[in-house]
């Protein structure tokens, strides 16, 4: 059986991955190649676009079904504040000269936050099975 922090790893790659090329301050994201004209034919932009929205929509879905409204809100202020410290390690807040810096440091926050929330979400019937035994029978949508 594969270890669980080894599955939750890969899966918190793959968010990152999926987030990031989605959207990102860099300039190398899915936005900007739409957006700046980067080349590329229209239906192949269309296609990534849709694939990125059935992406998102599945992930938002499943992480939705695991925390639930509450559970998300708690999630995602604890994904804030972890988000900010781990860039205040990266780049301190006495190498921000300009407010450009502060926006580009929100933005971040933002986005790795989206990250964090998404990628326990999809680990996290996974990590309550494993520590408690029992599996999470959680409808996502309307029931009947």
């Amino acid at each position: 059986m594969k270890s669980l922090w080894r599955v939750a790893l890969v899966r918190l790659l793959v968010v990152f991955a999926v987030v990031f090329a989605a959207y990102n301050p860099s300039g190398f994201s899915y936005v900007h190649w739409v957006v700046q004209d980067a080349g590329g034919p229209l239906s192949l932009k269309i296609a990534v676009g849709i694939f990125l929205l059935i992406v998102f929509y599945l992930m938002l879905s499943v992480t939705y079904g695991a925390f639930r409204p509450a559970g998300l809100v708690a999630g995602a202020l604890t994904a804030v504040l972890f988000s900010v410290q781990i860039l205040l390690i990266a780049q301190p807040e006495s190498r921000m000269a300009v407010a450009g810096d502060y926006v580009l440091f929100a933005v971040y926050v933002a986005l790795m936050s989206v990250a964090i929330v998404i990628g326990l979400g999809l680990v996290w019937s996974k990590l309550l099975y494993r520590l408690t035994g029992q599996e999470s029978k959680r409808i996502v949508g309307p029931a009947n």
